[in-house]
């Protein structure tokens, strides 16, 4: 349960963030890293909690991974908010 909670609190920031600093403009490829800096704190709380009770080579590796994929969340999410801004303006 905690683990859902910290992945989630992870999304709304990311979310959240992707709202704040797109300009509709810019390509994603520049947004998403200032999206992903700006849920670090949140990230990082995140992989804490789903890394507690590992070896600490099954962490390492395990943080490896999800960093490379935190910019990809990032990215997703400014590609998510753009389709729902899209869409509202046009209703």
């Amino acid at each position: 349960m905690e683990t859902l909670g910290a992945a989630g609190s992870y999304l709304v920031c990311v979310h959240a963030a992707a709202v704040a600093l797109d300009d509709h403009v810019s390509e994603v490829s520049k947004i998403a890293p200032a999206v992903a800096d700006r849920c670090e704190a949140r990230f990082e709380s995140g992989l804490d909690t789903i890394t507690r009770g590992m070896s600490p080579l099954q962490a390492a590796i395990f943080r490896h991974k999800a960093e490379r994929e935190n910019l990809k969340l990032a990215a997703a999410a400014v590609h998510e908010e753009r389709q729902e801004y899209k869409e509202r303006k046009v209703q």
